[in-house]
């Protein structure tokens, strides 16, 4: 089951077309490449869409993939939650957007990016400071913000109303999820 738990509700529930009451679409990811991203298992991102608020595209732990593409140029969020730490195992590929990656998915974006999972754990070696200094020379500084911890931000309502979310197709949990229940 792919799902979301909000802090203090006593269920998690399965995500279709609707999350906490709004308007939802599910956007399968990749947690990583090769052999990797099997390990780690599906992921889920999520684009919300509610009426007078602008559009959000969560991306989860993922790295660019077709669908993260699709995701960005059909929905057109008007802004977008990236994980930009290029968290890796100190081995093997990065399992979150590496650096160039990011770049893109700023570039492409159509509004905002919000990029956080930076210097949050240790395999996390992109920086704030390193982050901000490659936005700056791509001269995409004003399309990203990268939130100092504790910090929050609002934004406005849309000029235009949000893309509404298309149908989600069900997705399976891998063996992965299962034998992680089973190690839990």
């Amino acid at each position: 089951m792919f799902g979301i738990c909000v802090r203090g509700a006593s269920r998690v529930e399965e995500v279709h077309d609707r999350l906490l009451d709004i308007p939802a679409e599910v956007v399968p990811g990749r947690h990583g490449r090769s052999s990797f991203a099997f390990l780690m298992g599906p992921v889920s991102g999520y684009y919300l869409a509610a009426p007078g608020e602008p559009s959000v595209y969560l991306t989860s732990d993922s790295v660019w993939s077709a669908s993260v593409e699709d995701a960005i140029e059909s929905l057109r969020p008007d802004v977008i939650v990236a994980p930009a730490g290029a968290a890796n195992f100190g081995k093997g590929p990065d399992i979150l957007f590496p650096l160039d990656e990011t770049i893109e998915l700023v570039r492409r974006a159509p509004g905002q990016v919000i990029l956080n999972h930076l210097e949050a754990v240790d395999h996390c070696p992109v920086t704030r400071e390193g982050l901000a200094a490659r936005l700056r020379s791509e001269d995409l500084l004003d399309k990203a913000w990268i939130p100092q911890d504790g910090e929050t931000r609002e934004y406005g309502a849309p000029e235009a109303p949000p893309r509404p979310p298309r149908r989600t197709t069900r997705r399976r949990p891998g063996p992965q999820k299962w034998l992680t229940q089973l190690m839990a």
